[in-house]
């Protein structure tokens, strides 16, 4: 918001937010230390008194190889850092939902390995969570071809089988048992 003319009166400092004054002080003293350049984000202090995000890239100018300046490219990431923070939002509803949910839910990889198993699926299953994750999942399976073709279609073809249900087996002691009973044995 400022026009050249103004941004050519002012201080670094007077357009960084206080906040962000250590990271530009840190970059600035790796700049004179001969790193060539840097990436870095910061809070600047718009006209109107808005806080700004930036992602500044900053290259040394040498002349007669002394430091004589810091020439940097700003880019307003205030879209991107709206969108970080409503994944992480998102994230932290899911993580509450599944954490707080009494059904055991638990997230297969492509590979099929099982990647996060929630606490109830301790309780529903018999296996700790370390038991679990890493796991392949047909390894919890009931022998039943018609669910495990479908998510071996979907984990072959990227595609559909999302949210299915699927009767899982309990450790070694109780498989015999519970198979014969899903099979209708």
């Amino acid at each position: 918001g400022y026009s050249r003319a103004e941004l050519l009166t002012l201080t670094i400092d007077q357009l960084v937010e206080s906040s962000s004054r250590p990271v530009m002080r840190a970059m600035l003293e790796r700049k004179l230390s001969g790193e060539e350049r840097t990436i870095y984000e910061v809070e600047m202090r718009a006209k109107d008194g808005r806080s700004v995000p930036l992602e500044v890239s900053a290259r040394l100018i040498l002349r007669d190889g002394s430091p004589a300046g810091v020439q940097g490219i700003a880019r307003d990431i205030t879209e991107r850092k709206r969108a970080e923070e409503l994944l992480r939002q998102s994230e932290e509803r899911f993580r509450l939902l599944v954490e707080n949910s009494s059904d055991g839910i638990y997230l297969v990889a492509a590979d099929g390995l099982v990647v996060y198993a929630s606490r109830p699926v301790t309780r529903i299953l018999g296996y700790g969570i370390d038991e679990l994750v890493g796991r392949h999942f047909l390894d919890l399976l009931h022998p039943f071809p018609l669910v495990c073709g479908l998510v071996s279609i979907a984990m072959i073809t990227g595609h559909g089988a999302a949210y299915v249900y699927m009767k899982t087996v309990a450790p070694l002691e109780e498989r015999a048992r519970r198979a014969g009973i899903a099979c209708g044995l």
